[in-house]
């Protein structure tokens, strides 16, 4: 009867602690189906090369200093008091994630932002004291940080680097595995300038998984804006014990020639005539593109002017010149102005630009010469 009793009682302990690891692990995947996944998903490949450190444009790259709460500017459902106290970001970074849908199902939540310390994991820091951490327990995440970037030219290719990696896992051995939440990461940059992470304006890298130790995340993109922004994201797929991200060491840099810029030469004209003298006459205006590739150029007489010139031509590539004439016949006595707008395409720095052009219609034309030598 004892032996009866001890085995229930044995197969009842079995049976809740059973239930206590279900209920703290949702994870619905067999461990070997989750190392499978793992092994089908690291295919992208890995950069070797930061962008160029020495012309880093970012502020804070390394995220050493002081961490602080994040205080959302137009406030923020998951931080009711306005001051998001689980975020302790960066100085220069700003966090983002997806917000629980209130769906049981959903497992999605906002992680909490910390510093990562080399004193005391200097594994999770790439280089000097700190790296940006953040994290979910138990959960998952669609999560990340960014920074906006001023200041760029528009038409310049911009390079965005940063290393990164994760730590998955079901237990706190602090190695990833075998129990992995299928953890991806990648990097983007909106070439717009615009800080919403779910924006199809923002070109991403491939995702990957890298796990335990620091890998590269690099992508380039042509800035459309003087503002771009970067981004640095993670969306395991299991909600594992740990999913844990890390970032540290970003760059942003220009790539390649400088970006196309407008010059018109000369950008505007006088023009006289006698009334009683009638005449065409014409001006012309070099419409060139410093470091053109397939950008062309276009003239738009502009509505309001006091009289209407004939523009010639009305488009025209890199270096072409634009000509605008005039015939003074039937004008009085007057100033007259007109002007041209010049639009590219596509459309870059110092787009539009303007010719301006006035026409005096006088009396007479008096023209006085200087003489050569002052007789004493």
């Amino acid at each position: 009867m004892k032996k009866v009793t001890v085995l229930a009682i044995l197969l009842l302990v079995l049976l809740v602690t059973v239930v206590l690891v279900s209920a703290e692990s949702p994870d619905p995947l067999p461990i070997n189906w989750q190392k499978v996944l793992a092994d089908d998903l690291k295919s992208a490949e890995i950069p070797t090369e930061p962008c160029d450190v020495d012309a880093n444009l970012l502020v804070n790259p390394s995220f050493e200093g002081q961490y602080a709460a994040w205080i959302p500017p137009n406030g923020h459902p998951d931080c009711p008091a306005g001051i998001c106290t689980t975020a302790q970001m960066a100085g220069g970074w700003t966090p983002f994630w997806r917000s629980f849908s209130g769906d049981p199902d959903d497992t999605d939540v906002n992680p909490e932002y910390k510093p990562a310390e080399s004193e005391f994991f200097p594994n999770r820091v790439h280089s000097g004291e700190r790296a940006q951490q953040y994290f979910t327990f138990y959960r998952t995440h669609e999560a990340g940080l960014l920074q906006q970037v001023s200041g760029l030219t528009p038409g310049v290719t911009y390079c965005f680097s940063i290393w990164g990696h994760s730590w998955s896992d079901g237990d706190d051995d602090g190695v990833s595995g075998p129990q992995f939440g299928i953890l991806q990461q990648k990097v983007g940059i909106d070439p717009t300038g615009g800080d919403d992470w779910r924006s199809n304006d923002i070109i991403w890298s491939a995702e990957r998984e890298q796990y335990d130790e620091f890998g590269l995340f690099k992508i380039e993109v042509e800035a459309q804006s003087e503002i771009i922004t970067v981004y640095a994201y993670s969306n395991p797929v299991w909600s594992v014990k740990h999913n844990d991200v890390y970032w540290d060491d970003a760059v942003l840099s220009s790539e390649g020639p400088a970006g196309a810029t407008l010059s018109i030469s000369p950008a505007s004209h006088a023009l006289w005539a006698e009334v009683d003298n009638p005449d065409v006459i014409s001006a012309e205006s070099t419409i060139d593109i410093a470091n053109a590739m397939t950008e062309t150029w276009q003239a738009v007489l502009e509505p309001g002017g006091t009289f209407v010139p004939d523009v010639s031509p009305l488009s025209g590539d890199p270096g072409d010149d634009l000509t605008l004439t005039v015939d003074t016949i039937g004008m009085p006595v007057g100033v007259y102005t007109a002007s041209v707008t010049i639009v590219t395409d596509p459309p870059i720095s110092d787009s539009p630009g303007t010719v301006a052009l006035e026409l005096y219609v006088v009396e007479e034309i008096n023209t006085a010469f200087a003489p050569v030598v002052a007789r004493p």
